[in-house]
């Protein structure tokens, strides 16, 4: 019979997750019944970063509703994510769809295919570009020629491919503006903040530390070019990201209506996570939406209908995912189809 956790920490993980992670549970009033709960580890991106608050958000209410207690720890990147959740370390990853797909695939910079890995659900809609000081002069992305921009990413592959799809749809590359090194993009805002660079690539505007600028100083994000031979260049770097029309006012950093690119934040698992884990995270966050609301507007986006998307996922679900998505009445012909068709590789 599975273990329904199957995912505890080696004494060696734990020294290892020390060195690199920021470790918190979700704070709940009820931690004396929390404290009888078996653990679950789940990993996102670092404290700062769009990805922490919203899995903190997860972990909260997946921690309150269901049968597990989830531990919540910020690692330096994507890539450490995908490698602790198929040495089956942790349970739970949240990690964005463009680094669910390059991971399983084994796609630059990522060295290895990390064929374990295993959808859970996907998520609302992340919009990025490149952001800037309010009071900047720079109106669109190739104004910043030659200016300090953060960059290189070497710890979130992802952003790094990201940067460079948002620089060719301005027909740049990284040599056409002065890289300030950042491992992550929340360092990135960082940066910006600390006024070592001039504007920060790759970063979302649910991100804590966006905000954080927005408050000191005022944040305004570059315009994306949407034309046909742009939108080439950018989807011949990462094929998934969409142009979207982003209504002013309506995220930090969206001064006017701004053309933006678009990708999916995404909860992965493993071979090694059990069905029952998936099966009552899921479920917990499925029952309680309105819960999940009140602790992150990402989830005003991110409803019964996302979940399971459309069919078109290039990662397989968990076998978990696909009991949830089948008891609820979401799983389709379509999704059937590619599932069979991406479990046969």
């Amino acid at each position: 019979m599975q273990n329904p956790v199957a995912t505890a920490y080696s004494r060696r993980s734990v020294g290892r997750l020390a060195a690199t992670a920021l470790v918190g549970l979700a704070a709940s009033t009820g931690a004396m019944a929390q404290a009888e709960k078996p653990i679950v580890k789940m990993a996102t991106s670092p404290v700062g970063s769009a990805g922490y608050a919203i899995a903190t958000a997860m972990a909260k209410v997946v921690g309150d509703k269901s049968p597990y207690k989830v531990e919540l720890a910020g690692l330096t990147g994507s890539g450490a994510i995908a490698d602790l959740l198929t040495r089956g370390e942790i349970a739970f990853g949240f990690m964005t769809s463009i680094d669910q797909v390059m991971a399983y695939n084994g796609q630059p910079p990522y060295k290895t295919s990390y064929r374990e890995l295993r959808l859970m659900t996907l998520g609302s809609p992340w919009r990025t570009s490149i952001v800037v000081r309010k009071d900047s002069p720079y109106k669109k992305i190739a104004d910043l020629k030659g200016r300090r921009v953060s960059g290189a990413y070497t710890a979130h592959p992802v952003c790094a491919q990201i940067f460079l799809a948002v620089l060719a749809n301005a027909g740049m590359t990284p040599r056409d503006v002065t890289i300030v090194p950042v491992p992550h993009a929340a360092q990135g805002v960082q940066a910006l903040i600390e006024g070592r660079v001039d504007a920060a690539g790759c970063s979302i505007p649910q991100m804590g530390l966006m905000k954080e600028a927005d408050a000191k100083f005022g944040v305004r994000y570059l315009p994306i070019d949407v034309s046909p031979a742009a939108l080439e260049r950018t989807q011949k770097i990462v094929a998934v990201l969409q142009p979207e029309d982003v209504k002013g006012g309506s995220l930090t950093g969206i001064v006017g209506n701004t053309e933006m690119l678009t990708y999916a934040g995404a909860v992965a698992a493993s071979t090694k996570t059990s069905d029952k884990a998936v099966f009552d995270f899921l479920k917990a966050m499925w029952d309680n939406g309105d819960d999940l609301k009140k602790l992150h507007n990402v989830f005003k986006e991110w409803g019964h209908k996302e979940m399971p998307g459309n069919g078109a996922h290039a990662v397989p679900f968990h076998n978990g995912a696909v009991q949830f998505y089948k008891s609820v009445g979401v799983w389709t012909p379509t999704h059937e189809s590619k599932q069979a068709a991406l479990t046969k590789k």
